[in-house]
């Protein structure tokens, strides 16, 4: 397993590299992949069926998991945790909803907003709207060390404060968005920290 997350159930869910998002009930597993669900494989290594789940996250109602380099372009699945076992239950965020990079390599969630890292283009942070299910009123915006500025592109770590300040670890440091403001700033590390920055926690 490579990423875990408990859903509102206390429900275990897993990440792997190749063999997609699994569910691990007390007596049961089950596996979400590119034959029962929106996610995609990559055709990196074993054929389109290698789905490599790196970015996991959950809220009250939905899944969300990245398909790193999904071969449809949409590198984010997500799936409505009461309507999994349908095709129906699942959707997936990509091209037409302004992530535009198929890399997707970490996620978090606030509110409607989703936060997507990506392995060497940056960040992409789409507000949803009330039903992540209705595109027409989604929005996007795609941040970089041009455009942010976040203090590299190369993307290890998203994280939403409970405050809904947006913390990206990257090869090279730390970068903040807080709540409200337009722009990024640099996060100074303590010496011998760093710079590398690959998992971020709050306490309350």
């Amino acid at each position: 397993a490579l990423v875990g997350a408990l859903d509102s159930s206390g429900i275990p869910w897993v990440g792997t590299e190749g063999n997609g998002l699994w569910r691990i009930s007390t007596d049961t597993t089950e596996n979400f992949d590119e034959t029962n669900s929106s996610l995609r494989g990559n055709n990196d290594q074993n054929g389109s069926s290698y789905v490599f789940v790196r970015g996991l996250a959950i809220n009250s109602q939905y899944i969300f998991a990245t398909a790193f380099r999904a071969l449809n372009g949409y590198p984010v699945a997500f799936g409505d945790l009461s309507n999994l076992d349908s095709p129906s239950g699942w959707d997936s965020l990509g091209i037409s909803d302004g992530l535009t990079d198929a890399e997707g390599w970490c996620i978090d969630l606030f509110g409607s907003l989703v936060a997507v890292g990506t392995r060497t283009n940056g960040l992409f942070v789409i507000d949803l709207g009330p039903n992540p299910r209705v595109k027409s009123d989604d929005t996007s915006i795609h941040y970089t060390t041009s455009l942010g500025p976040l203090i590299s592109n190369d993307l290890n770590c998203v994280k939403f404060s409970p405050e809904g300040d947006l913390w990206v670890g990257t090869s090279f440091g730390v970068s903040r968005l807080l709540n409200g403001y337009p722009r990024f700033s640099t996060v100074n590390l303590p010496p011998g920290f760093g710079p590398e920055v690959n998992a971020t926690e709050f306490d309350p």
